[in-house]
């Protein structure tokens, strides 16, 4: 543990992070808001989160990177108060629309960045109006959470600000070498070396380092890709992978003839989602965590508008991957009170 801790970790992510590719800016979100919706029940990433967090009645929350609503819309239908953040307007419009069909009182949204200055800043803008302006206030919520919004430049100050923030918790979910981004039989069927995202380890070290003695669990679930058509599957598996030479993209298209198969479900694509963050069949990329809850898109898939259906004998196309891959989230918490 020693050597661990003689490692600069705030320097060591910043150097990790400068290799990826970043999820995409405001602009980006607010494009892709329209496509999610927060009507679809809570999806089993979600439940599990939420038992983790192990809450009590009634406590204030404050979501960082909410987004369209996976944990801050279950969070406040089961009556704790929470302040959902986000630095796209176009995804907290899209969550409080969905507060506002569900008659939810206890939540209201608030554009914010990790960049920004929290605690100094007048620049809250909350579009519900339930949310004061001016800035936020340190120990202002029992619990903070960032579900799987820590990809930033400076993860220590992404912390220091959760640690400010909240009194009695802190919990997050980083990527671990199982990231719903890798997959290792694609890329070595290309001819590419699989990539890494054992983020999580940077954010354990650097609490560690702090003395902050963080506790790790997990979030396991089953992944399996689904698309409304064949051109969806290689748009999104070539975004995934980046970039290829003409021989790796021939390559892909061969992978995907052979372990692509063809399904017609006469289930309703809008009853069929299993995460409460997203309607599939509006963009080309489905995965579901679990066969038996149904289709659920991941975080940063990209959008499209391929739909297939068949209004007459109501069956809906999809194509889906014949194998299923582990997805592990590191859920990490840690108590703001001990410096």
């Amino acid at each position: 543990m020693d050597n661990h801790l003689k490692i600069d970790w705030a320097e060591a992510w910043r150097v990790h992070h400068a290799g990826r590719k970043t999820p995409g800016d405001s602009d980006y979100w607010n494009g892709r808001a329209k496509q999610f919706s927060t009507h679809a029940g809570m999806s089993p990433y979600a439940r599990k989160f939420i038992a983790k967090l192990g809450l009590k009645g009634g406590e204030t929350i404050f979501d960082m990177g909410a987004g369209g609503g996976t944990l801050a819309i279950p969070l406040a239908q089961m009556g704790h108060t929470v302040v959902a953040a986000d630095f796209s307007s176009g995804m907290l419009n899209t969550l409080a629309a969905a507060a506002d069909a569900l008659e939810l009182t206890t939540i209201s949204t608030l554009r914010l960045s990790w960049e920004d200055d929290w605690f100094n800043g007048s620049f809250l803008i909350d579009p519900t109006g339930k949310l004061p302006k001016g800035p936020l206030r340190e120990k202002q919520f029992d619990v903070a959470i960032a579900s799987r919004s820590t990809i930033v430049a400076d993860l220590e100050d992404a912390f220091a600000k959760l640690t400010r923030i909240a009194k009695r918790k802190v919990a997050v979910t980083m990527a671990t070498e199982f990231s719903p981004k890798r997959f290792d039989a694609l890329k070595v069927a290309i001819g590419q070396h699989p990539n890494e995202h054992d983020d999580f380890i940077y954010g354990l070290g650097l609490l560690l380092q702090q003395g902050k003695y963080p506790t790790l669990s997990y979030i396991d679930s089953r992944k399996t890709d689904a698309f409304v058509s064949r051109a969806a599957a290689i748009d999104y598996y070539t975004q995934l992978v980046g970039e290829m030479t003409p021989e790796q993209t021939a390559r892909l298209a061969a992978y995907l003839d052979e372990h692509l198969i063809f399904e017609a479900s006469t289930e309703s694509p809008e009853k069929s989602s299993a995460d409460v963050r997203f309607m599939p069949w509006v963009h080309p990329e489905v995965s579901v965590e679990n066969p038996e809850q149904g289709p659920n898109n991941s975080d940063h898939d990209r959008a499209g508008d391929n739909k297939h259906t068949h209004e007459q004998d109501h069956t809906h196309e999809r194509y889906m991957l014949d194998t299923q891959r582990l997805v592990r989230w590191a859920f990490i918490t840690w108590n703001p009170g001990i410096d």
